[in-house]
């Protein structure tokens, strides 16, 4: 692969040896590659990328993810419900295929929580199709607080995190860390609309954060960091010590 934006990611191959870069060779078969460009290892924090150079073990399962084995998977044929394999065992490949504005298709990949464009599609090599892409895929670069933050689905429940009374017991800083594990199930926009207005003016009227804050605990586990694929149908501990019942539906 001899594209000059991806230095950075042959020099983790490298770090490797052949164990990765054997997927990638003529005799390993059909493969479609999910190729980083420098900018995207440009966004990991620096004590994140200090530390998957260092773990070599979780270096090969990142790289390993952005291999899907045996199939060639152009552009054209992914779709919202397409679900793909990776070398990485672990975790499946979803995608997103966006079209915004109109006809200006965009397409998404997400691996182990991350979600990256594909900026350039459909590159054919001998054995296979590389797609090139913007992010690494399972490879944390914001914190929780930023995710928050920077997603137009979820600007309710940040306008709620920033609330200066809540910022004494709930603080974003402090708690929505990467040295915390936590698993936030973060409310949507749409989520807070099913809320009657009433209840939903009085939690946000600056009068009632200790029952803002309590509410927005119940949705907190603290102390792992459970991907989808961890969770299972049983009871689990809050924040606020409640107990709340966890049931998966639709995609497994």
């Amino acid at each position: 692969m001899g594209n000059p934006r991806c230095t950075t990611l042959m020099r983790y191959m490298n770090t490797i040896g052949q164990l990765v870069r054997g997927y990638l060779s003529a005799s390993g078969g059909l493969v479609t590659f999910f190729a980083p460009y420098n900018e995207a290892f440009e966004r990991i924090p620096e004590n994140i990328e200090r530390r998957l150079l260092r773990n070599r073990i979780w270096l090969e399962q990142v790289l390993k993810l952005h291999i899907v084995p045996a199939k060639e998977l152009t552009s054209n044929e992914i779709t919202n419900q397409t679900i793909v394999n990776s070398v990485d065992n672990r975790f499946q490949l979803y995608f997103i295929r966006g079209e915004w504005p109109k006809n200006n298709i965009t397409y998404y990949v997400i691996g182990a929580g991350i979600k990256a464009a594909l900026i350039q599609e459909n590159v054919a090599g001998t054995n296979g199709i590389v797609h090139y892409i913007d992010r690494v895929l399972g490879v944390p670069y914001q914190t929780l607080w930023e995710l928050i933050r920077n997603d137009t689905q979820l600007q309710t429940s940040y306008q709620m995190l920033t609330n200066m009374q809540l910022q004494y017991t709930l603080d974003p800083w402090q708690v929505l860390t990467p040295e915390q594990n936590l698993t936030f199930f973060v409310p949507t926009d749409e989520a807070w609309q099913n809320v009657p207005s009433s209840l939903r003016y009085r939690m946000t009227d600056g009068n009632h954060w200790l029952s803002l804050q309590y509410v927005l605990k119940r949705h907190i586990i603290q102390g792992q960091a459970l991907m989808y694929t961890d969770l299972r149908e049983r009871t689990y501990v809050m924040m606020n010590d409640e107990m709340v019942v966890v049931r998966r539906r639709g995609r497994c």
